[in-house]
């Protein structure tokens, strides 16, 4: 999900090269204990980057909201969280604040553009910028979620 009033922090965090901290437990170590060494490896980065949090879950939180903002059907935020609607809609909602809440309301595009309007944009992009046309197909398909081939089909 892209962050509507943050559209660099993809790039500014590198999060298109995660490194996961390595961690070889041994044979009979508590699972629990993994677990555990995978957050406070996190929260430790988290320190390091001088994020203004430090809790790992809030990462999951700010998602979610962004999400609401970006006008992503709550279906596909609980989806792409590993979670169910009602545990979005009770756990995750229940949490924000007052002035999140008037955020949302007053600064969240209220419904994205549906997939009809979004391909007949595309190909008056093309035909505008025929150069462009493996972009806006690769863009197109990664923002519906359909396969390139099956946009390229729909867009000549």
């Amino acid at each position: 999900m892209i962050p509507p009033k943050y559209p660099n922090l993809y790039f500014d965090w590198e999060l298109e090269k995660p490194e996961l901290p390595e961690n070889k437990p041994k044979e009979n170590s508590n699972p629990i204990t993994m677990a555990d060494f995978y957050c406070k490896t996190a929260r430790r980065y988290l320190r390091d980057w001088n994020a203004p949090f430090t809790q790992t879950h809030a990462d999951r939180h700010l998602g979610n909201l962004l999400g609401v903002q970006a006008g992503i059907p709550v279906e596909i935020r609980a989806q792409s969280m590993g979670h169910s609607v009602t545990m979005n809609e009770t756990t995750y909602k229940k949490r924000q604040g007052i002035q999140t809440q008037i955020d949302v309301l007053t600064q969240s595009n209220k419904q994205a553009i549906d997939f009809t309007s979004g391909l007949l944009e595309a190909k008056q992009i093309i035909k505008k910028y025929p150069n462009s046309s493996v972009a806006i197909v690769e863009l197109i398909s990664k923002i519906y979620q359909k396969s390139e081939h099956e946009i390229e089909d729909l867009i000549s």
